[in-house]
């Protein structure tokens, strides 16, 4: 399912469950403004091919920037396990480094980016959870944003309630 699919559901879901008990559902939503972020400019990330979720935690969770082709066709080459002897074997995205820059995040697939600004030449992502999920599974995210940035970094909002319904707490126990 694809992110955008998923917030949506995650959206109407959380609205049909509130209309039911009353109330709102989850905390906040995850802005820039609550990081003081609010006067970044938000960028609109265009999605890139990256890695699906693996079974297992990821081995260095990061977050970086990638600004020419050369760099972009190593992390292909690293995403489709290449070894650098055996030369360029991946496809690589068109991307315009006079214009854009691309954000690699390696994290926990229960996280997914919410929002993306630029404060200064830096990418600030906001990363958006799933309370009660736990299984470690390890996913790369790669977008190009319409901005010449030269480091990332992010900020993690406050988990959210997701997928099928859950039963009330027992009377007295919250």
């Amino acid at each position: 399912m694809s992110r955008r699919r998923f917030a949506l559901t995650l959206s109407v879901g959380c609205a049909v469950v509130a209309s039911l008990v009353g109330g709102a559902c989850g905390p906040s939503p995850c802005t820039p403004e609550e990081f003081d972020l609010g006067g970044a400019a938000r960028l609109t990330p265009r999605t890139l091919q990256g890695r699906p979720a693996s079974a297992e935690a990821c081995e260095r969770p990061r977050v970086v920037v990638i600004r020419s082709e050369d760099e972009l066709r190593r992390l292909y080459d690293e995403l489709a396990g290449a070894t650098p002897d055996a030369g360029a074997t991946s496809d690589v995205p068109a991307v315009d480094f006079a214009r854009e820059s691309v954000i690699v995040r390696e994290g926990s697939a229960q996280e997914g980016i919410s929002w993306i600004v630029a404060r200064g030449d830096t990418g600030v992502l906001g990363l958006l959870s799933c309370m009660g999920l736990v299984t470690p599974s390890c996913v790369v995210d790669v977008v190009a944003v319409p901005a010449l940035l030269t480091s990332a970094e992010t900020r993690k909002c406050d988990a959210v309630a997701c997928g099928g319904l859950q039963a009330p707490p027992p009377p007295g126990k919250l």
